[in-house]
């Protein structure tokens, strides 16, 4: 669990939102369903490439932060002009 543990942070964080952004579950839980499984499949790959490489703890930080916000940011827009399009 220690070399997954800013992809459970981010699963977490996005958990722990889940009620605000879907309104208690009950409008758009697809969308955030697929939201949420696309995002951490691509922050779980990007932190098992960096886990391969035995960055420390602080470097792997730092280019996780630079690598999953754009990724993310990036699927984000493209599902919220998928559904509201």
């Amino acid at each position: 669990m220690d070399k997954y543990i800013m992809s459970i942070s981010q699963l977490v964080l996005l958990l722990i939102l889940s009620p605000a952004l879907t309104d208690r579950f009950s409008s758009n839980l697809v969308f955030f369903l697929t939201l949420i499984t696309v995002i951490s499949i691509g922050n779980f790959t990007i932190e098992k490439a960096y886990n391969r490489k035995n960055y420390k703890v602080e470097t792997k930080a730092k280019y996780m932060g630079l690598l999953t916000i754009p990724i993310n940011t990036t699927v984000l827009a493209l599902f919220v002009l998928f559904v509201f399009k």
